[in-house]
């Protein structure tokens, strides 16, 4: 668990107030207690950043907290579970949305059937999801078009996390803890690549000194103004012939900049687009932002690669569980 966290429980039971009041009294001052439109007379539970066993056994104290406060789950709650992105970017955050498809169908059975469809308006499937990597990590975003997602990568942009927020609500520790170890190794699993050492001309693969200099590159466009190509040579250790090798191979990572002939010869800007300089910002924010990119394979380790033995076992007895419901409740039906 080498991955922050954070847990929103959604549930019933207690106002808004009384919870925000026990919990300051027991130490948990520093968890929100927030009104939630979805939920009929109910709250959700928010909690600060959390991490590893610490961050578990804190869930804990909250949760029994809550429970022995009367508070209690129905159909409309949800339990949202928040990984920290750091590191991450569009083709990884894609690979997570491509995974979370690819392995769907067995997720939803881990879940209670009424948060499985998309006939749920809060919960549409991955699968309508089409990410490129090569998007930036805005138009990723925004690609999504709402956050209503079983995944939501909107929360990247707003808090810097992947949402997964289609688990039942629940105040099951075990529950919570299984569902939330399974979402962190989820994101770890989904950025497992390999990477190659390239040069700039070698189509889609590019090396760790590659990114250095895109990022000197990052750091001159961001200065403003039109860049000329001695400049670039310079920042780049390399003849000014070069510099347009590097600048094409540039612009397949990010096409936000102009070339522009001057009186002094060719420089470079960047574009006008209005969002082009937060674009670049961002990506500069994130460190190992750009090596994730040189991927020339993805390892598909499976869906409960690096999970303990607990956690699969009780995954799996969940879908155990929910199946024979199921085939009860079909039954049921069928005799009617």
């Amino acid at each position: 668990m080498n991955r922050a966290f954070g847990i929103e429980i959604e549930l019933k039971g207690a106002t808004i107030t009384s919870l925000r009041n026990k919990l300051f009294e027991a130490g948990f001052g520093n968890w929100s207690v927030v009104f939630d439109g979805s939920v009929d007379r109910g709250a959700e539970v928010v909690s600060p950043k959390l991490s590893g066993v610490e961050g578990l056994a804190e869930m804990e104290k909250v949760v029994t907290i809550l429970r022995e406060m009367g508070c209690f789950v129905d159909h409309q709650c949800g339990l949202h579970v928040h990984v920290d992105g750091a590191g991450l970017n569009p083709h990884t955050m894609a690979n997570i949305v491509k995974r979370y498809a690819a392995f769907e169908g067995e997720i939803d059975s881990w879940i209670t059937p009424e948060r499985r469809k998309s006939e749920n308006s809060y919960l549409n499937s991955v699968k309508g999801l089409e990410i490129a990597p090569q998007y930036t990590t805005q138009a990723t975003a925004n690609q999504a078009g709402s956050r209503y997602y079983k995944v939501n990568i909107q929360a990247f942009l707003r808090h810097g996390t992947i949402e997964f927020r289609q688990h039942h609500g629940t105040l099951s520790v075990e529950e919570i803890s299984s569902w939330v170890q399974f979402c962190i190794q989820f994101v770890n699993n989904s950025v497992c690549v390999v990477s190659v050492h390239t040069i700039p001309g070698n189509g889609t693969l590019r090396s760790n000194a590659i990114e250095h200099k895109f990022a000197a590159m990052s750091r001159l466009l961001l200065r403003g103004g039109t860049v000329r190509v001695e400049e670039f040579a310079q920042a780049l250790d390399c003849t000014p012939e070069a510099v347009p090798v590097y600048m094409s191979r540039f612009r397949t990572w990010l096409n936000i900049y102009d070339a522009i002939d001057t009186r002094r010869g060719v420089g470079y800007r960047l574009t006008s687009y209005s969002g082009a300089r937060a674009v670049l910002e961002q990506r500069l924010q994130h460190p190992g932002l750009e090596r994730s990119e040189t991927v020339v394979a993805f390892s598909e380790p499976g869906l409960f690669y690096g999970l303990s033995e607990s956690v699969c076992g009780h995954l799996s007895d969940r879908a155990e569980a929910y199946k024979i419901l199921e085939s009860f409740k079909f039954d049921t039906a069928q005799a009617a």
